[in-house]
């Protein structure tokens, strides 16, 4: 019997001897891997089929980076004659990586070979244009839209709003929107997380509204453009009356919208509310334990944050570029610079996180409010992007709050070769120089600023008011 074992092993598992290459894509997890079935497909004269081909294009683009969508391009462009579903497939690949742009290159290149773009084909496109702000690419692509006779159609209209709200035209997304006869709740979507994105709540929740008037039943989406709405109007008694309609159509159970409600109390100054929210998740995701961070953050409760950071560790939850964002700003109110540089150091050491221009500018913050005005002026200057006018700005505000004259003139020259227009540089440098004595460089600031036609814009704020009739 044992002998007769030996004999069968070989044929028990055929499929194993059977099983080409070619099946295996879809288990790839890496180019290199890739390229090895490729190899194969040359080997085996399938270097042409459009099966293999789409396959091999389609694992490329399920998380784009640049490595992969240039290997992409490169089997799409051995295709003697592709159809509209590989390219397809590239577009949507373009749309979500860091070149979304190519999307419409390659579009524009495929259009001359006669390929006609079907239902799926447009969705892609806008999204690319909405990832670059292409909004002259945006309105040529719906003028294509409509001479394909698709502007009504289900994927491509909140594509179309999504394009025009992202390239900041939410006016334009809205006569889409209106010229919809019945829109499903996918629009509806689109259109309020449109004017959320754009600061312009009061008309998120005015149509979010008008929603729940129409029957159709909101989406988790819904729930986080309508809390975002709350906490950029600051309307906390809307906050809560909306967290109830979360807790009672168990939108609870979704992290995000948890998430979303952690921030918009946090906003509307309710942290007892924040952490009751943040306490009662049973999942709790990087985005989650990022947004209680900022939220003891703003709220001037460091020690809070810092330990929140340590529990994070602990929980062995990967801390992102927001979690460190919360801890810069903590660290920066509390004038903690030591422990601030730490932090920031250790985003791109330990986590390797590469730090963007709003964390730049915490370590700007955190170094100015000490008074330490030259290593901050430094710290910028050796930056390895260019910095914004918003970052030296920054470092004016320091000047004037130290009485540092010298190094604010020299700010302000950066920032006049960055952005002369903004008002309020003239006068806060205009009143440092005052403050020190120094009245013919007031004298000139303000003619200056006369010369050039430039106001400054009056402040203003906002508060919520208790509605309740009397």
């Amino acid at each position: 019997m044992a002998s007769l074992a030996i004999q069968m092993t070989p044929i028990s598992h055929p499929k194993a001897q059977t099983q080409s290459p070619i099946s295996l894509i879809p288990k790839c997890t890496s180019l290199t891997q890739l390229q090895q079935i490729q190899a194969f497909s040359i080997k085996t004269h399938l270097q042409y089929d459009l099966s293999v081909l789409s396959k091999l294009i389609n694992s490329c683009t399920l998380n784009p980076t640049t490595t992969s969508m240039d290997y992409a391009h490169q089997l799409f462009d051995q295709i003697p004659h592709p159809d509209i579903v590989v390219f397809n497939t590239m577009a949507r690949g373009y749309s979500r990586s860091i070149t979304p742009f190519c999307a419409i290159s390659l579009f524009s290149q495929v259009l001359s070979s006669g390929i006609f773009p079907d239902d799926y084909t447009f969705p892609a496109l806008l999204k690319a244009c909405a990832g670059c702000k292409a909004l002259e690419e945006g309105k040529q692509l719906h003028c294509y839209v409509i001479k394909c006779g698709m502007q009504l159609n289900i994927f491509v209209c909140p594509a179309l709003i999504n394009m025009y709200t992202e390239c900041s035209d939410v006016d334009v997304a809205r006569q889409v929107f209106d010229k919809i006869p019945e829109p499903c709740v996918v629009v509806q979507n689109a259109m309020i997380t449109g004017y959320a994105r754009n600061s312009r709540p009061n008309e998120a929740l005015a149509l979010f509204r008008e929603l729940q008037a129409s029957g159709l039943k909101p989406t988790d989406v819904t729930m986080l453009s309508a809390l975002s709405s709350c906490a950029l109007l600051g309307a906390l008694g809307l906050g809560k009356w909306i967290h109830e309609y979360v807790k009672k159509n168990r939108f609870d159970r979704y992290v995000k919208v948890n998430t979303a409600l952690i921030d918009m109390y946090s906003k509307c100054g309710s942290l007892e509310d924040a952490v009751s929210v943040f306490e009662n998740m049973s999942v709790k995701d990087t985005q989650a334990w990022s947004a209680m961070i900022v939220a003891y953050a703003t709220h001037g409760n460091v020690s809070k944050a810092m330990l929140m950071f340590e529990e994070m560790k602990r929980a062995r939850i990967r801390p992102d570029e927001i979690t460190f964002l919360g801890l810069l700003y903590a660290c920066s109110h509390a004038g903690l610079v030591e422990e601030g540089c730490k932090y920031f150091y250790s985003m791109n050491e330990k986590y390797g996180i590469i730090p963007r221009i709003k964390h730049y500018g915490c370590m700007v913050d955190l170094l100015g409010r000490s008074g330490r005005l030259r290593e901050a002026y430094k710290f910028i200057d050796e930056l390895p992007i260019k910095p914004t006018p918003i970052i030296w700005r920054t470092l004016l505000s320091a000047c004037a709050s130290h009485g540092d004259v010298d190094i604010g003139l020299r700010v302000l020259d950066q920032i006049f070769e960055l952005d002369d227009s903004h008002g309020g540089d003239y006068v806060i440098i205009s009143n440092l120089c005052a403050r020190a004595g120094r009245w013919e460089d007031v004298d000139y600031l303000r003619k200056l600023m006369k010369d050039r036609g430039v106001v400054k814009i009056p402040g203003c704020s906002s508060i919520e008011m208790n509605q309740c009739g009397a």
